[in-house]
């Protein structure tokens, strides 16, 4: 402890590994430590938008997964086509669900929506064009993953895309409480527009970087692990999830972090969430808020038996283990972005650090940290002071009603 603490106070302090360049060191009196002071005129905080590419050789292919149950969706899907299909200089090939393929169809064949192809001439094109999404042919395929829907959505689309890294995402909010999806329908020409411009133009997209988790268990016979094969692995954008599921009794799990034991948990279970999952199942559980630039993992326990036990924040270098240990009472599950779910026995391990298949998201306007404030205040109603003065219901004013007579 004495020799970091002298390293620490040394005069010659190298501050190239900072990742902000913009930096004066001042002198505190009196001591030899320095302090980090920003300066203001030159200061930027690190949310700078990533710049990415899309594969469009020899055609862009467009993925649409759409809100299931939703009738609108069918619509706006081919309104979007349509606005792709406006820019002759790409080929596009333009792929979704059975479903979805078979209800593109029959708008296409409308007398009135029909009629409207034909002065286009591209209805043979886009008949041509639609096919039925297969992960197994197609996972490698795909370009851009356009969603219309909330997070669910998205969290769905993502599922497809496990043994790459995910396309560049496009997501277009028509859901119920939503965090991701950050593009409107509204605006969906203007965006699209975008996207096919900067192609055309040969400029690269901006788009913001989400980190996933990579989750693999270990299934172990009688103390012995497993072939490779019998394995699971995911990589989650929300979070992964060690639950109790539909067991009576509470989980015993030992914690290690980058190889240290940490601690044993007795509880319901165990959030591990990325910032992007912060605000979703991690938010519900008590867990911290977590803005995308700040990079790193959230443990946040689900009805602790120890009211000791408190969400913790890792950096996202860090490697997980969580074992269901040897004499715990029942069973559990480990459940993926509400999309997998593994059945997890005693002396089985589950391990989660930072995934390599990290997700891209398409924005076009560059002030990420607005647009995420901006959507916080909105479905957390912050500063709103109407949120309390709500309207009385039916049940009570008719309760009043009674009462007064």
């Amino acid at each position: 402890m004495d020799q970091k603490r002298n390293s620490i106070e040394s005069d010659d302090i190298d501050y190239s590994h900072l990742e902000c360049q913009r930096i004066k060191k001042i002198p505190v009196p009196g001591q030899k430590k320095y302090f980090c002071s920003y300066n203001e005129e030159n200061f930027s905080c690190g949310c700078e938008p990533k710049h990415v590419s899309l594969q469009y050789e020899p055609s862009l292919n467009i993925l649409f997964i759409g809100k299931l149950g939703d009738k609108e969706v069918n619509q706006i899907i081919f309104l979007m086509i349509q606005t792709f299909l406006a820019e002759d200089n790409l080929q596009f090939q333009f792929y979704a669900s059975e479903d979805i393929i078979n209800a593109l169809k029959k708008i296409i064949k409308n007398n009135k929506v029909q009629q409207c192809i034909k002065e286009k001439q591209t209805a043979n094109v886009q008949l041509d064009k639609l096919i039925i999404f297969d992960q197994q042919k197609h996972e490698q395929l795909i370009s851009l993953l356009v969603t219309i829907g909330g997070d669910g959505t998205i969290l769905y689309g993502l599922r497809f895309f496990q043994n790459r890294i995910p396309p560049p995402l496009m997501g277009f909010e028509k859901g119920t409480l939503g965090f991701m999806a950050m593009n409107e329908i509204d605006n969906l020409t203007e965006d699209i527009n975008y996207v096919t411009q900067s192609l055309h133009n040969g400029k690269l997209l901006q788009a913001e970087n989400k980190m996933r988790l990579h989750g693999v268990v270990k299934s172990k016979n009688n103390g012995e692990t497993q072939k490779c094969s019998h394995f699971h692995e995911y990589h989650a954008l929300n979070e992964i999830v060690l639950e109790r599921g539909g067991y009576s009794s509470v989980l015993k799990i030992d914690i290690f972090v980058n190889g240290i034991f940490l601690t044993t948990f007795w509880g319901d279970g165990l959030i591990i969430s990325t910032p992007t999952g912060s605000t979703a199942y991690n938010l519900s559980a008590g867990g911290p808020i977590m803005q995308n630039e700040v990079r790193g993992i959230v443990i946040t326990p689900i009805c602790p038996f120890s009211l000791s036990f408190r969400p913790l924040v890792l950096p996202e270098c860090s490697k997980l283990s969580l074992i269901l240990s040897s004499d715990a009472r029942g069973h559990g599950q480990v459940n993926c972005d509400g999309q997998s779910v593994y059945q997890f026995q005693a002396c089985d391990e589950l391990l989660i650090q930072n995934s390599l298949f990290s997700v891209n998201q398409i924005r076009s306007n560059e002030n990420f940290f607005e647009d995420w404030a901006s959507k916080l205040k909105r479905l957390l109603n912050w500063n709103n002071t109407n949120f309390n003065k709500e309207k009385p219901s039916k049940m009570h004013q008719s309760q009043n009603q009674i009462k007064n007579q």
